[in-house]
């Protein structure tokens, strides 16, 4: 980050869950904070707490991000919201099912076809449309009255660099950020920006 620039949206995504640990497709399953997701939320938000100054945290009402999110709000004195537009994509058939060649060729399909909703779940095209919703709604927020925080998921990342970047990120695990990470949206020269500002992750999917 250039010196003295701020964000108009910060994006953090939950810490680490026993779900990250086993591999599995998590979606809507309502998984906790584990220890070392705690440690995640408490460093992150102590990185937040020293460096943005953070007015209002909206968060996934699913208890791995409130979790983070009431951390965050406890360190940096931000009011904290319940969004449910921020849950993350509804994977179907694929919820709790083991990272796999074939389970990741199913999800790149439905990537690639993102308006065909998943079988028992949701189109990625309607997943990002809600997101984007909030995501535009924080950033009218951070140009006029102050900076937002969202509280989300690796999809929820994914989403908010398909609307900033205009393309969908390769599949996979990771995100722009890691579990406990964080990213920012900038008023760019060129327009809006998207960028890792804390514990970025080693490749561009999830």
């Amino acid at each position: 980050m250039v010196q003295g620039e701020q964000p108009l949206v910060l994006l953090a995504r939950h810490g680490q869950t026993a779900g990250n640990q086993a591999h599995i497709f998590r979606s809507r399953m309502d998984f906790p904070l584990d220890e070392k997701g705690l440690s995640d939320a408490h460093e992150l938000g102590a990185h937040i707490a020293a460096n943005y100054p953070v007015k209002l945290i909206a968060s996934s009402p699913m208890s791995r991000s409130m979790q983070t999110a009431q951390v965050l709000s406890k360190l940096s004195g931000a009011r904290l919201e319940k969004d449910s537009r921020l849950l993350p994509w509804h994977a179907g058939l694929l919820t709790g099912t083991k990272r796999s060649v074939k389970s990741e060729a199913v999800r790149d399909f439905y990537v690639q076809h993102a308006d065909r909703p998943i079988p028992g779940g949701e189109s990625i095209a309607d997943s990002e449309t809600r997101m984007h919703g909030v995501l535009k709604a924080a950033i009218r927020h951070g140009q006029t009255k102050g900076l937002v925080l969202l509280a989300t998921h690796g999809s929820g990342v994914k989403a908010a660099q398909t609307l900033i970047e205009g393309r969908r990120t390769p599949t996979g695990d990771a995100a722009m950020i890691e579990p406990g990470g964080l990213a920012g949206i900038f008023q760019g020269p060129n327009g809006l920006e998207m960028r890792p500002l804390f514990k970025a992750g080693q490749s561009v999917s999830s």
